[in-house]
């Protein structure tokens, strides 16, 4: 896959080892599904922000203490626990502990606290065209098919290296050849007055 020089130098740790981490991540995931290139993103809406299981909060302690810092605006998805009331729903100590582990890593990189899986309803909200990486099923076929920018649907931890870098492979729904429609649906007699 070709790098340009600012890739190169992510790579190369020339911009923190954080930045170098996530840039060897992007470029493997690249090289696997054949990308040629990197392609700058606007944003990234983080996925990654319900505690599941350890791995996902040492990742992320793990590039904040590598001083990473989110290169674009990076909004988060829900926590897995109510982050304000956690007292009245009775959560286990260790949930609410690795969950607030997980948000202060996020925070610490620069994360906007937007706690939604429907980011294009508040927020940053990306123009038709506009390159982005975004997790959550819903936000990516919204802003895909509403909206007209482009994503793929990042998974845990490409959305953090997304968010790192500024950028992404080059693959699937970024490209205009894979947004071709394949079905056209007619809809007739419809107006506001029947909804």
């Amino acid at each position: 896959m070709h790098l340009n020089e600012a890739e190169k130098r992510m790579l190369a740790g020339k911009n923190g080892k954080a930045c170098e981490l996530a840039m060897n991540i992007l470029s493997d995931l690249g090289d696997l599904y054949g990308a040629e290139r990197m392609i700058a993103v606007s944003q990234v809406h983080i996925d990654m922000t319900l505690y599941m299981v350890d791995a996902g909060v040492e990742f992320a302690e793990r590039m904040a203490d590598l001083r990473g810092e989110f290169a674009v605006p990076a909004q988060l998805n829900p926590a897995s626990i109510d982050l304000i009331h956690h007292e009245k729903m009775r959560v286990p100590r260790d949930l609410l502990e690795n969950s607030r582990r997980l948000e202060s890593a996020f925070l610490k990189m620069g994360a906007i606290p937007t706690w939604t899986c429907a980011p294009y309803q508040q927020g940053l909200i990306p123009s038709f065209g506009d390159q982005v990486a975004w997790g959550e099923s819903n936000a990516v076929a919204f802003v895909n098919s509403v909206i007209g920018a482009r994503t793929e649907r990042y998974a845990d931890l490409t959305d953090v290296c997304a968010a790192i870098t500024g950028r992404v492979p080059e693959l699937g729904l970024h490209i205009t050849e894979n947004r071709k429609p394949e079905i056209l649906l007619a809809v007739k007699d419809f107006s506001d007055s029947k909804c």
